[in-house]
């Protein structure tokens, strides 16, 4: 047998060494010797040469190299993939992006070409491209989401994380100051607190809350009163509701004889909070819902009809965004709701109490309160809060949700709409995937 050639031996020996010590001058002379000796079949050499000069800053020689290599080895995604980094860096977008369509076409399952192809879209101005594309990447690598907070994850890494996240919430920023500047202008007027929010909610504004024990757990608006109890008199209206105490007693009395329909009020789900995972799928805290998540239940409505024509004079709140509810609320004997947070700070819990046994107890914000039968109880439930019933018998009280008073009509309505725009938002997000990114991705 005859022994390699020991000069090409020394080279490929010196050109790798030359690689990992980062000598990228000596690289791209030894790949150039060696592509001149007729080695210019090995797409090793080429690629090396081609890193070498990216390292170098000498982009636009990069770029050379990296079309050569995808017209010799057309299939190779990596190759593809290179090509368009390289004009990413150059800042040529679409030439990046119609790289970067050539990889995807070979090899779907790319979070990371999808993630930088998110970049050149955003650049070229088109949005919605960059959100599909954003959005296909986090669904393929779901880690990538939250990447950007581990310090211990690798730097590109770390960095497509944040892109990604920017990207969606920037989508989402621009697509809902655009739905209130609409809003703005049919109503004439600037609607300062609806633009907080809207800062606040994609954190582009610190959350600041005015008081320690309150903290919502989803929704923030900015600017309103921030207190736990609220007075009677402050809303008037729930007299109304006072007013049909009898009648709505007795409608409690038929549910209660027929318990059928009373179900846990906290659902053991991978959503439950923490807070309430201890009484969740159990009877402790249970409910006959007429709303639920805003939803109306129309059998439970029709079986309570004097109760619903009295709620119905409220300013009821039964959007589903904001997690609205309207219920008969029973707590069982030596049972405790543990403290916990309501969902948002646009909403006042109003209790209308029913049943009130000795011994039961209700703290919101730091401060305890007891039901008198008869009489209204409103709170923030977007303050920590907590039920006991130390009795020996069912604590009942009639829940539903209205809007602060501190809200307009035009804010109620810009509310529900940047909210179920959102919700539609990130529903969306949810059905990205390569196929249709391909299939929407304009031509060159």
């Amino acid at each position: 047998m005859t022994d390699a050639n020991p000069t090409q031996t020394t080279d490929a020996s010196a050109l790798t060494e030359a690689f990992r010590r980062g000598e990228w001058s000596t690289v791209e002379k030894l790949c150039q010797e060696r592509l001149d000796s007729g080695h210019d079949g090995d797409p090793r050499i080429w690629s090396m040469l081609c890193q070498a000069q990216r390292e170098k800053g000498a982009f636009e020689s990069a770029a050379g190299t990296a079309s050569r290599i995808v017209d010799r080895w057309s299939d190779n995604a990596s190759a593809w993939q290179n090509l368009g980094t390289i004009e990413l860096q150059r800042h040529r977008y679409s030439s990046a992006l119609a790289a970067f369509r050539e990889v995807l076409v070979r090899q779907p399952q790319s979070p990371l070409v999808l993630v930088q192809a998110s970049e050149a879209w955003g650049n070229l101005g088109n949005l919605d491209m960059a959100h599909a594309a954003a959005s296909s990447a986090l669904l393929q690598a779901p880690a990538l989401r939250e990447a950007y907070r581990d310090r211990t994850v690798r730097e590109p890494i770390r960095q497509a994380s944040l892109a990604a996240n920017a990207t969606l919430r920037d989508f989402q920023w621009n697509r809902l100051r655009e739905d209130l500047e609409r809003i703005e202008a049919e109503a004439g007027e600037t609607l300062t607190r609806m633009r907080d929010f809207i800062d606040v909610y994609l954190g582009r504004k610190p959350l600041e809350y005015p008081h320690p024990l309150q903290r919502p757990s989803h929704l923030y608006v900015p600017g309103l009163t921030a207190r736990p109890w609220w007075e009677r008199d402050d809303v008037p209206w729930v007299k109304k509701v006072e007013a049909q105490l009898d009648a709505i007693a007795e409608e409690l009395q038929d549910v209660l004889t027929d318990r059928a329909e009373i179900t846990p009020y906290i659902d053991r789900t991978e959503e439950t909070p923490d807070d309430l995972k201890s009484i969740a799928g159990t009877m402790a805290w249970s409910a006959f819902h007429f709303y639920r998540h805003g939803n109306p239940i129309t059998e439970h409505i029709a079986r309570c009809p004097r109760t619903m024509d009295a709620v119905h004079q409220m300013p009821l709140m039964t959007q589903q965004s904001h997690g609205a509810e309207c219920l008969f609320s029973i707590v069982q004997p030596h049972s405790k709701i543990p403290a916990h947070v309501g969902h948002s700070n646009v909403k006042l819990g109003v209790h209308f109490p029913l049943i009130v046994p000795a011994d039961c107890g209700f703290k919101v914000g730091g401060e305890t309160r007891t039901w008198t039968e008869g009489e209204c109880l409103i709170f923030d439930d977007g303050f920590v809060h907590e039920v006991w019933n130390n009795s020996d018998t069912h604590r009942v009280v009639l829940i539903f949700d209205m809007w602060h008073p501190d809200l307009s009509d035009v804010e109620r309505h810009a509310l529900d709409v940047l909210t179920e725009h959102s919700l539609q938002i990130r529903a969306d997000r949810e059905k990205a995937d390569v196929e249709s990114l391909l299939r929407d991705w304009p031509a060159a």
